[in-house]
């Protein structure tokens, strides 16, 4: 079914975040074409599953219906994913239950 559904059209901007090891990630900032948000508007972090990308349609979909919300909409791309190329040993930011590359993107 999931397969089946439309992609709602949302643009997407994309910022390169390099972490503290060297590594790097793609965090994409989503609008709606024509329109703006609120500079005071809350943010979503949209994190694909795993081996999953922030094009994935499940999580442009879920951009669109929060940037209708009035949200502010990043989706995170780990390393070696997307436009994220990979730089270092290290290609799973989710290791071992590791929350430092999410870390670094919300501080970005």
């Amino acid at each position: 079914a999931g397969t089946l559904r439309e992609v709602q059209a949302v643009a997407c901007e994309t910022h390169f975040v390099e972490t503290l090891d060297g590594g790097i990630l793609a965090l994409d900032a989503f609008s709606l074409p024509g329109t703006g948000t609120a500079d005071d508007a809350p943010v979503a972090v949209l994190i694909p599953g795993l081996g999953g990308s922030a094009n994935g349609g499940y999580v442009r979909n879920m951009a669109f219906s929060l940037l209708h919300r009035g949200f502010h909409v990043l989706g995170l791309n780990m390393r070696g994913v997307g436009a994220a190329k990979l730089r270092t040993p290290r290609f799973a930011s989710a290791h071992r239950g590791s929350t430092g590359d999410l870390r670094e993107a919300v501080s970005y």
